[in-house]
């Protein structure tokens, strides 16, 4: 059995597969799958998918066909059904064009491991196309997890390690699935054993087709999640208001001056490591 499972689900992402590839074959910890959903490209991504893993039988190659243009606003289609197909007792999650530091599952394990998590997460940073750094890294709350998600999302995707078993109702069919997931599994287990480990070992890539540069979109997403999560209209809007001064706060922190500025991805990815939560 792996010791993780991993899900990347993509969509007309043929750009990025090698690079999402390579990136999980330079992984420190050689022990996992990684479960490859292919939610009806039309770029022949599934087809390089296949030829990029065929000597690797870690990778697994799941398709499905492509239907409405809205199905491309619910990942949780493609994640559910590499749910339904994982071997391993613990579930990570690494979209197609972003990236993971080599060393993040094995340090992410051990930690996870340790200190007997449910859930853990670590530290992010967001990088260009050009592979350069935009702007500080960041660090999910280590503490406060059941409050602070009333107002945001303090769980990146991209971070977390995350026992099956919590999963076991699967993604909601929201644009927004991931938050609204996180808020349903809180409630559900609100003891929750979790756990930050304060180092940089995932890195969220920004471009153009991200679909939460889209602020009206993200807007509408996040009312509906707090609707959806049994808010009435007014709490939600006053939710949503919380959320969106947070939101500003966190684009204009962006804005000063910071330590990786200037930092190639090349360079990150060698220091992070190291990089703790002093």
């Amino acid at each position: 059995m792996p010791d993780v499972s991993i899900i990347t689900p993509f969509r007309d992402g043929a750009h990025f597969l090698p690079g999402l590839v390579a990136n999980l074959q330079r992984q420190s910890l050689p022990n996992w799958e990684c479960l490859l959903v292919d939610h009806g490209s039309a770029d022949g991504g599934g087809d390089l998918a296949r030829k990029l893993t065929a000597t690797d039988p870690r990778f697994r190659l799941l398709v499905l066909p492509r239907l409405r243009a809205f199905d491309s606003q619910l990942p949780a289609i493609p994640r559910n059904r590499a749910l339904a197909e994982i071997r391993s007792n613990l579930v990570a999650f690494l979209d197609v064009d972003d990236l993971w530091h080599p060393l993040k599952l094995e340090r992410q394990l051990s930690f996870h491991k340790q200190h007997n998590l449910e859930l853990s997460v670590t530290a992010f940073a967001r990088f260009s196309g050009a592979g350069r750094s935009l702007g500080p890294w960041r660090l999910p709350p280590a503490r406060g997890i059941q409050q602070q998600i009333r107002w945001r999302n303090p769980i990146p995707l991209l971070t977390t390690l995350v026992a099956t078993e919590l999963l076991h109702k699967g993604f909601p069919m929201h644009p927004h699935e991931d938050y609204l997931l996180w808020l349903e599994v809180l409630q559900e287990h609100p003891d929750i054993r979790y756990g930050c480990l304060p180092e940089l070992l995932a890195l969220y890539r920004c471009h153009s087709t991200n679909v939460s540069r889209i602020p009206h979109r993200v807007i509408r997403w996040t009312y509906g999640v707090y609707r959806a999560n049994g808010e009435p209209p007014p709490q939600a809007l006053a939710r949503l208001l919380h959320w969106g001064l947070g939101h500003a706060v966190s684009i204009l922190r962006d804005q000063l001056p910071h330590r990786f500025l200037e930092e190639s991805l090349e360079e990150l990815m060698e220091q992070s490591p190291l990089i703790l939560n002093k």
